[in-house]
């Protein structure tokens, strides 16, 4: 009975430290930093109780960048945040498979991902995503490019039902993401000029 009395105390003790890993988390605080004191936890266990708030810090972290990874997407914002973030990875994938959601729910496709799934949380985000497009191309018939102005660094395109483009003005070139536009260099302006 004390063994299985112990294994109910560490339960509790785990538990409480996550609390406060998810508190230190809210706080947009680094997690490996947590320097409160661990005086309600047996000295034995501080290693474990460190190790569970680093893990329900960076949760707390990921929960906040994926949301925020959502809600860009939904603006029409781009899926790589400024800085670098704890769990700004979820950031970027939180916003893609909302992107992903949006331009199926705005063809004439099934939200459905089945026979694949991205995982949990970015199935249920996919899922928000195409199902509100789809309640909202219901309600009006707007292309792609006029629900989302920002999906584009310049020139948005539709092009068909729920797809488009994105395109450049002169003087600049489309980038590998196929929606950010930069200048073209120099030398790239030196090397056509002296082929023409």
């Amino acid at each position: 009975m004390v063994h299985k009395g112990y294994a109910i105390a560490i339960e509790q003790i785990l538990s409480l430290c996550c609390q406060q890993g998810e508190e230190w988390g809210l706080q947009s605080r680094t997690c490996s930093s947590y320097n409160e004191s661990l005086e309600l936890v047996p000295a034995g266990l501080h290693g474990l109780c460190l190790s569970t708030i680093e893990i329900c810090c960076s949760k707390q972290h990921k929960i906040y960048q994926c949301t925020a990874g959502h809600i860009a997407a939904r603006q029409g914002r781009s899926c790589f945040p400024k800085g670098d973030q704890s769990g700004s990875e979820f950031y970027t994938d939180c916003c893609e498979a909302c992107k992903i959601g949006l331009v199926v729910g705005s063809s004439a496709n099934k939200c459905s991902v089945e026979p694949f799934a991205f995982g949990s949380p970015w199935d249920e985000i996919y899922d928000d995503c195409c199902n509100e497009i789809k309640k909202k191309a219901g309600e009006d018939s707007q292309g792609w490019c006029e629900q989302f102005p920002t999906s584009c660094s310049q020139v948005c395109e539709n092009v068909g039902e729920g797809s488009y483009v994105c395109k450049c003005h002169p003087g600049f070139e489309l980038m590998d993401d196929h929606k950010t536009c930069a200048p073209i260099s120099d030398e790239d302006n030196e090397a056509v000029e002296s082929k023409g």
